[in-house]
């Protein structure tokens, strides 16, 4: 049976979302129409439908929508509107076409950013490689100009809808108070900032865990995590502790692939309250990691980028390694008898980590990429277990996934 249906307003970017899904571990068809033969949708997970009504008139568009989601209404089904990524077409039409064919309840969630396109939304504003709308040329499209900068002024053009917008401050917010955002907005429309994969994941992350029907409204990336966090999560035994202290661009890419291929368990930790809150912060995440670990097998741990204050640049920074990998070392600690492998980037977090683990040194194996290595923790008394470790700047961006699969690929070979 079908999981999750996806609108598009044109061919290509139905194909486009069809890819992700399918990149996702689900086995997706993408028609050219808004129909397509039954022979076509045996054993497959997600279907992607092409109303072709982008340059169609407002009234045509909502209807042709509202209609195609009345031939596929299930309970079950994953609904998503594929939109385009500088948001031409009949965007607020479609999404009030949607919501008329889905019972009361269902929210509509647009998260219009697609990163690796160099789409983001900050402030409500959508930026094409760091342009706006109209610096982009968007208003001069022949068909379908946009007229406005900010994200729900175009949406409320067309819709009759109540919209909500969410700040990019309340998307980084804990992930509790991210889900209490989606349950107590009288929205029908929620509008999101974003301009990471992990700001999306949290997005995606937030929606589930609400417990609210949604229906995804992106270009992309939005409706691919969502799919996966319904649908597509890893109940492997061996899992893998990712440790990641800084995100320079290299590792950004990097981590950015990695969420797109595997699906980890992300765990954003807010620098601010781990240096102004840490004892609370680390009950709030052992409880919510505990709460979710079974589901995964990447456990993926990172800071974010933003700090208050003007102390001294240097002290700050050994502030934040010292309480990060205190942090990473309870939780595994924690989750000892799960975790097989422990990936750390960069080289304070390597050292700091280990020498809170009593860790004294590394039996080495392997070079597996350059300046990537291999090998497993020599600890007096404790669990040896499988590490890699990794210099921020170094490999092409599927770098990580190829030392976990190596890593993985010893256990098997050894017996693990």
């Amino acid at each position: 049976m079908i999981k999750v249906l996806v609108v598009s307003d044109d061919m290509t970017g139905n194909n486009d979302v069809g890819a992700l899904l399918n990149q996702s571990g689900l086995n997706t068809v993408a028609a050219l129409s808004d129909h397509i033969s039954k022979e076509y949708m045996v054993d497959r997970d997600a279907l992607c439908l092409n109303t072709d009504s982008r340059a169609l008139t407002s009234e045509q568009a909502r209807e042709k929508v509202k209609q195609v989601v009345n031939n596929y209404w299930n309970t079950e089904i994953l609904y998503c509107k594929r939109i385009d990524s500088t948001l031409r077409g009949n965007v607020g039409s479609e999404i009030d076409g949607i919501l008329e064919a889905l019972p009361k309840g269902y929210k509509a969630v647009v998260v219009p950013a697609f990163p690796k396109a160099g789409r983001i939304c900050i402030g409500g504003y959508m930026l094409v490689d760091g342009r706006t709308l109209e610096e982009c040329g968007a208003h001069k499209d022949v068909k379908t100009p946009v007229y406005h900068l900010k994200v729900k002024d175009i949406i409320a053009s067309q819709s009759t809808r109540l919209i909500e917008t969410v700040e990019l401050k309340q998307v980084r917010s804990s992930q509790n108070k991210l889900v209490q955002t989606i349950i107590q907005s009288q929205a029908d429309i929620m509008i999101a900032d974003a301009v990471n994969e992990h700001d999306i994941i949290r997005i995606a992350r937030a929606c589930h865990m609400s417990g609210v029907q949604i229906v995804c409204v992106d270009p992309g990336s939005f409706t691919a995590a969502m799919a996966r966090e319904k649908y597509v999560k890893n109940k492997s035994g061996d899992k893998n502790l990712l440790v990641i202290g800084s995100l320079e661009e290299n590792t950004r890419r990097q981590v950015d692939y990695l969420i797109e291929c595997r699906n980890p368990l992300v765990c954003l930790i807010e620098i601010n309250r781990l240096l102004q809150d840490f004892d609370v912060l680390k009950k709030e995440v052992l409880t919510w990691i505990l709460s979710q670990v079974d589901e995964y097998e990447d456990i993926l741990l990172l800071t974010d980028d933003v700090t208050d204050g003007c102390e001294d640049k240097i002290l700050k920074a050994e502030k934040i390694s010292e309480y990060f990998t205190a942090l990473a070392a309870e939780i595994y600690s924690r989750l000892q008898n799960k975790i097989a492998c422990v990936y750390l980037c960069g080289g304070d977090t390597a050292q700091d980590f280990l020498e809170t683990l009593d860790v004294q040194a590394i039996d080495i194996k392997e070079e597996v990429l350059p300046l990537a290595v291999y090998g497993r923790t020599l600890c007096s008394g404790k669990k040896s277990f499988q590490v890699l470790t990794k210099g921020g700047m170094i490999g092409e961006r599927n770098a990580i996934i190829q030392l976990l699969e190596y890593a993985k690929c010893v256990r098997q070979e050894e017996g693990e």
